[in-house]
């Protein structure tokens, strides 16, 4: 509804602008794979993955998981 929501045409990533963000939390609601979350400290904003874009390489969830549990894998649409 904001726009604080918006999709990377190259990669294919949705990225979160908080700034943009009215809390309004229809992007929770919505949200057909349940990624995003509200936050609980601020209750103001919404959680949610940016895959660690800035970090360069695997997202740290999956360079951190010891059983190698988590992957990317890159799909064809």
């Amino acid at each position: 509804m904001s726009g604080a929501l918006k999709k990377d045409p190259e990669s294919g990533h949705v990225f979160y602008d908080e700034n943009r963000c009215g809390s309004c939390f229809m992007c929770v609601m919505n949200c057909p794979f349940g990624v995003l979350k509200p936050d609980r400290v601020t209750k103001s904003k919404v959680i949610k993955c940016d895959f660690c874009v800035n970090a360069g390489g695997d997202p740290s969830c999956v360079s951190s998981c010891p059983k190698k549990a988590i992957f990317v894998e890159e799909v064809q649409e």
